[in-house]
């Protein structure tokens, strides 16, 4: 992809250092704002900005994608703005520290995550000023294989005027120690390609591992799920199944209850009902309305609490003998 995205958000990074340093407070901004700011000063977001900018200059942009020429041009735009609004009220506000340190690290993701691999593998081993040297010095080595045969051609004709030449002796002190340069930059870089190249073997077999692991945590999920689920069934099982028998043992005090209260209930309509019929069917010829009343009045109110009790205990069976199928039911199914 074309690198102006990447350069213009390089570049917009490289204008907030600049705005930084404008700045004219470099003390704590706990001094400043105190439990309210960070324990750090104006050089330490100078320091998080160049590192972040060193990183992105080591990155070779040509290698990556339209994902990433979208991110930079978006950043760019984001980083012109805490620019011109965040940097020059860098001590106006006790969040505006941590305004800009969360930028710098939202920056660093977005722009990460749309990198292959080799490109973060590159920039992660070659820093800045490594990598710079050994442009340099590739370079140089390739300059000097291309002229090595006119580097012989003129050895052999300095040789040839030694006597004449009056500075020969530190033209070929020279020569000899580039010639070592060249030399100790191609080790250099054989020895940086096998680090190179072992440190892409480590995370091809780091990526194996990985994938195996994730395999093997899927399969024990599953296991632990399927032995959750079979728990929880079996739990529901027994406390439905105990519920049921509890519900069913409180059946036989209700039916007791009833029982009482129907032979209690007898026992008073025994006891009154004969009252009742007597004092209606007196000798007399009119009847003893006020006995009459009476005696009807004591047996209502004689025979009215067992009858309500035997009613309460009729529906209480009721209930809890269809409680005690349903949660039956529910412990079958479970």
């Amino acid at each position: 992809m074309p690198t102006s995205q990447a350069d213009n958000l390089i570049t917009s990074l490289r204008n907030m250092l600049e705005k930084l340093k404008t700045v004219p407070q470099n003390n704590k901004f706990t001094d400043h704002w105190s439990w309210q700011g960070m324990p750090l000063d104006k050089s330490d977001i100078r320091f998080t900005l160049e590192a972040l900018i060193e990183r992105f200059d080591a990155i070779d942009w040509s290698k990556s994608s339209d994902e990433t020429n979208t991110v930079c041009e978006d950043l760019a735009q984001k980083i012109d703005v805490a620019t011109q609004l965040l940097v020059p009220n860098l001590y106006g506000a006790a969040s505006t520290a941590n305004f800009l340190i969360t930028l710098f690290s939202n920056v660093d993701t977005q722009v990460t995550s749309t990198l292959s691999l080799e490109q973060l593998r590159g920039a992660a081993f070659f820093p800045t000023s490594l990598k710079r040297s050994v442009d340099a010095a590739t370079q140089r080595l390739n300059d000097a294989t291309k002229s090595m045969d006119d580097v012989e051609k003129k050895i052999t004709a300095i040789n040839a005027a030694y006597d004449a030449a009056e500075k020969l002796p530190a033209t070929q002190s020279d020569l000899s120690t580039a010639l070592d340069d060249i030399r100790r930059a191609a080790r250099e870089v054989e020895q940086l390609n096998s680090t190179s190249s072992a440190a892409a073997n480590n995370i091809s077999a780091i990526q194996a591992n990985l994938t195996d692991v994730a395999k093997e945590a899927d399969a024990t999920i599953k296991k632990v799920r399927q032995a959750y689920r079979a728990a929880t069934s079996q739990g529901l099982a027994h406390a439905f199944s105990k519920k049921s028998r509890e519900l069913g043992s409180s059946l036989l005090f209700w039916a007791a209850i009833l029982i009482f209260s129907l032979v209690a209930a007898g026992l008073i309509s025994h006891e009154r009902f004969p009252e009742i019929i007597r004092a209606a069917t007196s000798s007399s010829a009119t009847p003893e309305w006020r006995m009459l009343f009476l005696h009807i009045t004591l047996g209502a109110l004689s025979i009215a609490p067992p009858i309500w009790v035997a009613w309460v205990a009729t529906k209480q069976i009721g209930q809890r003998f269809r409680l005690a199928e349903d949660y039956a039911y529910k412990a079958a199914l479970s």
